[in-house]
C-alpha cells in the first residue's frame, strides 16, 4: 500500500512539472507569434497616411496633438479587435507628422 502512494505521488509531481513546462513553452511560442504578427502589421504602415490606419484599426482610443502639428494615435486591445490576440493589454501607438503621414509605429504588450 505504501508503494502505491509513493508511485502516485511521483506521477503527480511529474504531471504537474510537465504541465508547467508546457505552459511556459506555449506562452513563449504565442508571444513570438504575436511579435511577428505585429511586425508584419505595423512595419509597412510607416510612410502611409494615418487615415489608412484609422480605416484599418478603427478609431483610436486616444489622440494627442502636439504643438508642432504632429499627432500621437493610441489604440488599446482589448477593446480594439483588429489586432492579434495575446496575453494582457496591447498598446499600439502611431506618430503622424503635420501632413498626416505616419513617421513611427510602436507597440507594447502589458501583462497583468
Amino acid at each position: 500500500m505504501f508503494a502505491v502512494e509513493i508511485v502516485v505521488f511521483i506521477l503527480g509531481v511529474i504531471v504537474l512539472s510537465t504541465r508547467g513546462l508546457w505552459n511556459a513553452y506555449a506562452l513563449g511560442r504565442n508571444e513570438r507569434r504575436r511579435k511577428q504578427a505585429m511586425s508584419t502589421l505595423l512595419d509597412p504602415m510607416v510612410g502611409q497616411p494615418i487615415t489608412d490606419a484609422v480605416e484599418r484599426f478603427g478609431q483610436p482610443a486616444e489622440y494627442v496633438g502636439g504643438t508642432t502639428g504632429r499627432g500621437l494615435y493610441i489604440w488599446l486591445s482589448p477593446p480594439a479587435k483588429r489586432f492579434p490576440k495575446g496575453r494582457g493589454v496591447l498598446v499600439v501607438t502611431l506618430t503622424a507628422d503635420p501632413d498626416g503621414v505616419i513617421t513611427a509605429a510602436n507597440w507594447a504588450a502589458r501583462a497583468s
